[in-house]
This record gives C-alpha cells, structure tokens and sequence, in this order.
C-alpha cells in the first residue's frame, strides 16, 4: 500500500512539474515590459463592442450547457466571483467566445480584451486549457447559450 501511494505521489509531483514548465517556457506570453507593476491601472477587460447577445434557445440545450460547463468550466470560472480563473459576468468575451474556448493562448496574441486577462492570470497556477479537440462546434455552442442565458437571466 505505502508503494502505491510513493507511486501516486510521484506522479502527482511529475505531472506538476511538467505543467509548471509548459506554462512558463511553452505558452505564448503577452509583453508587460512596458507596464510599471506598481501603478494602479485600470483595464478594460472587454470590448467597447462586446456586448452581451440575445439568445433564444431550447431548454435542453441550456441543460446540456450547463452540464458541460459544470464537468469543464466551473473548476476554475464562476459568475460572480474569481476562482482560479476570472469571473464571467465581468470578464467573458462573446465576441470572441468561440474563439477563446478553442485556444485563448492564441486569441491573446490576437486581441486586447484577451490580452488583458491572459496578462492578468497568466501567473496563476493553472492556465486555460485549449478546447479545440475536446469539444466541437455543437458543444461549444451549448455552453455559449448557457453562459449567455445564465448571466442575462442572473440563474447562475
């Protein structure tokens, strides 16, 4: 019994590791030489234009929303609060909503709002994964209208 757990523990301290490293050396940055760390600054940290869409969809796809954003997102996102990543009514990019599932290291490159957040938590712990293989475009769609739903409709 003590050698599973040695074993467990080891893996546990290797699969950190490699994390830690992936994160640091591998993921795109975002340059923040040129910001003073010390001054207090405020950033937008959505799009003038990035507003929050009408949406009309079935029940059943919220339901299958809300249960892909429990087993994907919830870990680290909630509505009103930061977890581990950002909150989602102040945060959360429909403009580019899709886009940002599918690889925010990218989109971060790519635009300011993103840029701004990805900058924000990049020294947290865990990083966004990228969704693009884990779920496709039906999906993403569920949890675009869940979100959507959940944030107009103050149900979170």
């Amino acid at each position: 019994m003590k050698t599973f757990i040695y074993e467990i523990l080891i893996l546990l301290v290797f699969w950190i590791s490699i994390h830690l490293f992936c994160t640091k050396f591998l993921e795109p940055r975002i340059n923040t030489s040129n910001v003073n760390k010390n001054e207090n600054i405020t950033i937008d940290y959505r799009d003038k234009d990035d507003t929050i869409p009408d949406i009309i969809v079935d029940q059943k796809y919220l339901d299958l929303g809300k249960d892909l954003f429990s087993k994907k997102c919830a870990c680290c996102h909630s509505f009103d609060r930061d977890v581990s990543g950002p909150k989602l009514n102040d945060s959360i990019s429909f403009k580019y909503f899709d886009e940002s599932i599918k690889d925010i290291g990218a989109l971060a490159k790519k635009y300011k709002h993103t840029g701004n957040l990805f900058t924000k938590w990049e020294s947290k712990f865990m990083r966004m994964p990228k969704f693009n293989e884990d779920l496709n475009e039906e999906q993403i769609f569920y949890l675009k209208s869940y979100i959507i739903y959940s944030i107009k409709n103050n149900t979170h």
